[in-house]
Order: structure tokens, then C-alpha cells, then sequence
């Protein structure tokens, strides 16, 4: 969702109003998009509609008809932002925030900040001419990136650049819980991160996160088969498992059987080294953001072969 802020210079709302549209312009008819506007209360301009091209010339010209109005307030365009977030199916969510003042309170709302977050929601802000440090830590406790525009006419620019930085982003960098298909629960501790992917046409899906993303699937390839592991073997996404039995005795499966040599299991209490594998990483389609920012992309990563019967048999012994 994209919120400008109705600023008192006509040349700074202008520039917003063309970064707005460009943004909007870089979407598909796939993605989602809502406009929020705030001074000193928010208004709920558009709420999330596809980015159809009919759509976007509404838009156009809504942004196109605003106007400066009042102070400013962060928490009322926050609220309404979540709001429209909640009743949305998207699988990532993404604000632009963007303002040329500090609140008039001082202060941006830290825990619905971090309510939205812990929600699924990124948010990343632009400061117009000025430097911003309640802008630059909502960025920060949001899970977003910032900006400081200096130069009004650039403002377009960067605002397109993030738009695209959001797509070319598929990282979920968010805990959640790990269940099987049709909502089943695992022992399984949550991850702390994953790569967001779509499950494939004719894919086997084995486990997958509380929210509905894959994480273990497997498909026929050629002779064989291929298989996706969203999250990592080694690092920080799967820390909890490495702690946990469960977790160990799934990490070993996946790296055992992905990379084709099977290995005797260790006795419970012994923790596992793990390294990290090679893997093949391609991105199979990539839909733009829709502004509440709304993305959907894919990446698949193969973890070469994958013996599914040995996954399963893995789970019963949970």
C-alpha cells in the first residue's frame, strides 16, 4: 500500500503523486494495489483492487486529484494499512511510507509497527527532504529499507527502485510454524526464515508454513524426480531444528538424500554439523508487488534428488 503524506509544498506532493503512478504502472493485472493518504487523520483512498490496467487509470487519476490538508500523523494511515492487510489472501505484504514532516506526536507507533510484522507485513519509508530517525527505525523494526530524497525530482526514481527491490525480494524473513498439508501439526520447531515459492503443477507437497507457503515439495522430473526445500540446511532460518531431535532427523533426511548418500543416524543426543549443500537456484515466474504491496514470486530450489517414501517415514516417527 502505497501512503503519501499531503505535503505543503506543491513541488514535493507533485513528485510523490508521479512516484505513486509509476509504481502503480509497474504492476500486473495478477497484483493487488490500495492508496492510503494522511495528514493529521487518514483516509482510505482505494482500498485493494487488481492492478488491471482499467484500475490502474482510476488510480491514476485519484492520486492525480490530491491535495495538501492538516499536520501529520503516522498512527491512523498505520491502522488503516493493516486493516485492509488482514482481510487480504496476498502471501507478502509490502507498505511504501512517505512523508516530508514528523509526526506531530512523535512518535510512529512502534508496536502496531511491530504487530504488522509479526503479521507478515514489511514496511519501508521515504523521508522528503529531511532526515528522518522516526522514519529510519519504523524502516528498521518494519523489516523495510529507507530513504532519505534530498532531491524532489528523484523521488520517482525511488520509489520505482523499491517497488522493484520488493519484487526481486522473495525472502520471508519472518518465525513461523511448520505443519503438513491440511493444516496437520509437526514437531517440527518454527523457522526463522524461508524463500516464498508457489507449489508447482503436479508437485507432492510435504510440509509447508502456518500461513500456507511450501516448503517440501517434490515433483516427477524426466526419469526421476526433483525436489524443493524453501528454507536453509545450516544457517539461522533452521537453528531451532538442529536444537531439537525433530528438527535433526528431518535436516539429515533432506541432506542425506540431497546430495545422494545416505548416512547412518547418530544417536539422539549427538548434534549435527551440517554443511551447506549446492543448490540450483531459478526463479520460475515473478509477479510484481501489488501496493499494499502485494507480491507473489517463486523460486524453486532443487536439492537434487529426493527419496519421498523416506520423507514420509521420517514423520512417523515424530
Amino acid at each position: 500500500m502505497i501512503e503519501p503524506d499531503k505535503w505543503g509544498r506543491v513541488e514535493r506532493l507533485s513528485m510523490a503523486k508521479q512516484g505513486t503512478i509509476r509504481c502503480i504502472e509497474a504492476l500486473s493485472a495478477e497484483d493487488t494495489v490500495g492508496i492510503i493518504s494522511f495528514s493529521d487523520s487518514a483516509v482510505l483512498r482505494s482500498p485493494l483492487v487488481p492492478a488491471t490496467e482499467t484500475e490502474k487509470a482510476v488510480l491514476a487519476r485519484l492520486v492525480s486529484s490530491l491535495e495538501t490538508d492538516g499536520g501529520t500523523l503516522y498512527g491512523g494511515a498505520l491502522q488503516q494499512a493493516r486493516r485492509a492487510l488482514r482481510a487480504s489472501d496476498a502471501r507478502v505484504h509490502h507498505v511504501i511510507f512517505l512523508s516530508d514532516g514528523e509526526p506531530n506526536d512523535g512518535q510512529y507507533h512502534e508496536k502496531l509497527v511491530r504487530l504488522m510484522t509479526e503479521e507478515g507485513v514489511t514496511i519501508s519509508t521515504i523521508a522528503i527532504g529531511y532526515s528522518s530517525p522516526i522514519l529510519t527505525e519504523m524502516a528498521a523494526k518494519g523489516g523495510g529499507r529507507t530513504y532519505l530524497v534530498e532531491n524532489v525530482e528523484e523521488l520517482p526514481d525511488i520509489m520505482l527502485s523499491e517497488t522493484e527491490t520488493v519484487l526481486s525480494d522473495p525472502l520471508k524473513l519472518t518465525e513461523t510454524a511448520v505443519i503438513q498439508p491440511g493444516g496437520i501439526p509437526t514437531d517440527l520447531p518454527a523457522l526463522h526464515g524461508y524463500v516464498g515459492t508457489t507449489l508447482k503443477e503436479n508437485a507432492d507437497l510435504a510440509l509447508q508454513t502456518e500461513t500456507g507457503d511450501p516448503l517440501l515439495a517434490e515433483w516427477k522430473f524426466g526419469g526421476g524426480s526433483a525436489a524443493v526445500f524453501a528454507s536453509d540446511l545450516a544457517g539461522d532460518w533452521t537453528a531451532g531444528w538442529r536444537e531439537t531431535n525433530p528438527g535433526r532427523r528431518m535436516l539429515r533426511q533432506i541432506f542425506a538424500e540431497g546430495i545422494g548418500t545416505a548416512s547412518e543416524e547418530p544417536e539422539e543426543e549427538t548434534p549435527v554439523n551440517l554443511s551447506e549443500p549446492e543448490m540450483r537456484t531459478r526463479t520460475d515466474l515473478l509477479f510484481p508487488l501489488g501496493l499494499l504491496l502485494l507480491i507473489l514470486s517463486l523460486a524453486d530450489f532443487a536439492v537434487r534428488h529426493l527419496r519421498w517414501k523416506d520423507i514420509r517415514m521420517t514423520f512417523r516417527r515424530f
